[in-house]
């Protein structure tokens, strides 16, 4: 259980879509600052006009910038790993995955194979088995094969 949690961890942890997101979130907001503090030194008369419009000009190009590119990147589709959430379901998990797969065989090994999308490469040197263990809801049953069929 604790490896495969570290696995579904580094799987699942940093996203470069998050981080870009996230700084351009921080870089708009600090250009509404700006722009705040050119209103208030322009109302208190501390700031001449013909500067207000070519700084409030630059600022507001930079901002439409910066939201175009966020409004670019790609949707949020997946929430955040629930590290507690996993970690209390692993073992269990685990077990009803080893138990089912040391009963496959025939028609049901290969839906196995499919539904843990298993990929298998071979040289004289080494042989890498990888595959992919889905996230299954707990609040009702589901096992492989049921999600193999209805996914087929």
């Amino acid at each position: 259980p604790a490896r495969a949690l570290a696995e579904a961890c580094d799987q699942f942890g940093a996203n470069p879509i998050d981080s870009r997101r996230e700084s351009l979130d921080f870089e708009i907001t600090e250009v509404e600052a700006k722009q705040r503090r050119l209103v208030r030194l322009f109302t208190a008369g501390d700031l001449p006009e013909s500067m207000l419009a070519d700084e409030s000009r630059t600022l507001a190009e930079r901002r439409a910038r910066l939201e175009t590119e966020r409004a670019n990147l790609a949707p949020e589709v997946a929430p955040a790993l629930n590290r507690e959430m996993l970690a209390a379901r692993m073992p269990q998990a685990l077990t009803a995955i080893r138990r089912w797969v040391s009963e496959a065989d025939g028609d049901e090994l290969g839906l196995l194979l499919g539904a843990l999308n298993a990929r298998m490469t071979a040289s004289r040197a080494a042989v890498e088995i990888s595959g992919e263990v889905p996230l299954i809801d707990s609040s009702g049953y589901a096992d492989l094969v049921t999600i193999e069929r209805t996914s087929a």
